[in-house]
């Protein structure tokens, strides 16, 4: 019992280093099918400004749809979304509702996070 142990815990390595390397060869054969899928990758430098502008004009209809829904879509809309998406969707909406969604997408330096950490005393003297 004791000899067929000691075989096994020698082995371990062996077995432990043959699995590691079929689990890297998997990976590598899943990462190629995918890389193939995909088209037009675009890659980026380091410090280049990537704008997401899709995102702040996902947020305005977001918070444009919830002004209009009535109190049992705002409850399905707020369980779907998390407390802070919710505030900066909101902030977004305040402050691009009178210039409308256009404006959205002439923005240069301003992304979503930015609208996540407005505070709402700033927000009022944007809206204002």
């Amino acid at each position: 019992m004791t000899q067929r142990v000691r075989g096994l815990v020698d082995t371990l390595p062996v077995i432990c280093q043959a699995a590691f390397f079929q689990v890297q060869k998997a990976q590598n054969r899943q990462k190629q099918l995918h890389d193939r899928k995909i088209q037009n990758i675009t890659e980026f430098g380091i410090g280049e400004k990537v704008l997401v502008i899709e995102t702040l004009v996902f947020a305005y209809y977001l918070s444009m749809l919830f002004v209009t829904a009535t109190p049992l879509q705002k409850g399905a809309i707020r369980r779907q979304v998390t407390r802070h998406y919710y505030l900066a969707a909101a902030h977004v909406y305040d402050v691009f509702a009178p210039l409308g969604v256009q404006q959205i997408y002439s923005t240069t330096m301003v992304t979503f996070n930015t609208f996540r950490l407005l505070l709402n005393e700033d927000l009022q003297q944007l809206v204002l």
